[in-house]
């Protein structure tokens, strides 16, 4: 599903929809903000970068049987907490981009356990480590 570049506001309700087993979700460049709703459980593609998400925990941790998510994309949006470091049950991830935010602190330990990354992309933030 595309929804991209529509200039959508607001925040996404954390409803249980229900997505086909290769979803890929894309909703760069609109103008959504809050928190990442819980329910993309079955994508295999997130695109949300150029949008005002606030922040990643509840998504990041609370989506413990995210196992097929390849492509996470969550640049230039207003992501300013430290990373949380519940990262190692997105056992296929293989691209991650996190630039262009005000991310802090250090990387999290539990991205080591991401054996299938090829591409990290965490520059213009704070991070350390």
């Amino acid at each position: 599903m595309n929804i991209s570049y529509n200039n959508l506001t607001g925040t996404i309700p954390n409803l249980p929809m229900i997505f086909s087993e290769d979803c890929e979700l894309i909703l760069e460049s609109n103008q959504f903000n809050g928190s990442i709703p819980v329910f993309f459980r079955s994508a295999t593609l997130l695109q949300l970068s150029k949008n005002k998400f606030l922040e990643t925990h509840l998504f990041l941790c609370a989506n413990t049987t995210v196992d097929r998510l390849f492509i996470l994309d969550l640049s230039k949006n207003q992501l300013s907490r430290q990373l949380p470091d519940c990262w190692s049950h997105l056992k296929a991830l293989k691209f991650l981009d996190l630039s262009d935010n005000t991310l802090s602190g250090e990387v999290p330990s539990s991205m080591g356990s991401l054996h299938k990354l090829k591409v990290l992309i965490l520059r213009n933030n704070s991070l350390t480590g």
